[in-house]
């Protein structure tokens, strides 16, 4: 068949389309990926946290503004918490994240994670802090920042730290958004305002859940007191189910409180019994190991997470941080 002189011309274009994609793929850089030797910065704010300056240095809400414009400026890109999870345990490759990735997280629940303009006069009547924007609304007008919020799951605990600005209303609305989740941190924290024996009428318990283990009907800000079955499954399993009767989802995720875990929790109870506590990994923080970042070889009921007013407090701090991980 005898070719006509526009069949010459439609296989010449194409020809020439098809040596340009080849020039584009062999001229195209190639992107860094993930691998098995990097380590991940996950860090911790508080959002109830304001100071007496109310600037980014002494309230986390605004430290979390600054220390997300200073990572992206130093090369990170923020993913969510569950996801470094999934590379340290092998879940997902290293080639579905950038090279240089880090993770927020926030822990406690306290409503200013969702809401703005939760007064802080409230906790410290004679500091500055007057509207303070929410880390929603930072996380959403900032490009997009993926957060993790780690909840105390007793709706009777949380009333007891501070009354009207520890909801749960808001949850289910954060674990449907695409930015962010909900993780576990404990059904009472173990907290000092327990003072007596606490009857929880929605898990139908009676807390602190360390008084299960050492009969102290008191909180005391120390999970070290989880030391058997009955404590370990009420912090973990029973306020983990407490979370999903709010949002619909199991968390995935545990945040020991004050960072630390008992001996019992990490070589009993949390890698024996996953089938019933359904937690993929928990996070400590400096308290709790000497570990500063996320690697493969981590700890994975015990990965290291830096928390802010701890292992940095000035943009300058976190910049030499960085310097070091670099």
């Amino acid at each position: 068949m005898k070719l006509q002189p526009g069949d010459l011309r439609t296989i010449i274009d194409w020809t020439l389309v098809a040596v340009m994609l080849a020039l584009l793929l062999i001229l195209a850089p190639e992107v860094e990926a993930l691998d098995d030797n990097s380590a991940v910065p996950v860090l911790l704010y508080h959002s109830r946290t304001a100071g007496p300056n109310c600037d980014a240095n002494d309230t986390d809400v605004l430290a979390f503004e600054r220390d997300i414009r200073i990572l992206r400026s130093r090369g990170y890109v923020l993913q969510p918490v569950l996801e470094i999870v999934k590379w340290r345990l092998g879940l997902v490759d290293g080639s579905s994240l950038p090279e240089r990735v880090a993770a927020i997280s926030f822990d406690d629940g306290f409503d200013r994670d969702w809401l703005s303009g939760i007064p802080s006069r409230v906790r410290y009547p004679s500091y500055p802090c007057a509207d303070l924007p929410s880390v929603r609304g930072i996380a959403e007008g900032d490009g997009n920042i993926p957060v993790t919020f780690f909840v105390i799951a007793s709706r009777v605990v949380r009333q007891g730290i501070q009354p009207d600005y520890f909801g749960d209303n808001w949850w289910q609305s954060a674990e449907r958004h695409y930015l962010f989740d909900i993780g576990n941190h404990s059904i009472d924290h173990d907290h000092q305002s327990i003072t007596h024996p606490l009857v929880d009428d929605d898990i139908g318990a009676t807390l602190p859940a360390s008084g299960h283990a050492d009969n102290r009907w008191r909180g005391e800000d120390n999970p070290l007191r989880w030391t058997n079955y009955a404590a370990a499954s009420l912090a973990v399993e029973q306020s983990a189910q407490a979370i999903y009767s709010r949002t619909g989802v199991w968390p995935a995720l545990f945040a020991h409180p004050m960072g630390v875990l008992s001996p019992y929790m990490r070589n009993t109870y949390l890698p024996q019994y996953q089938a019933q506590h359904g937690t993929l990994a928990a996070f400590c923080t400096e308290a709790g190991t000497s570990e500063r970042l996320v690697r493969k070889s981590s700890d994975r009921w015990c990965l290291p997470r830096l928390g802010h007013g701890v292992s940095w407090v000035t943009g300058d701090d976190l910049n030499r941080l960085i310097d070091g991980w670099l």
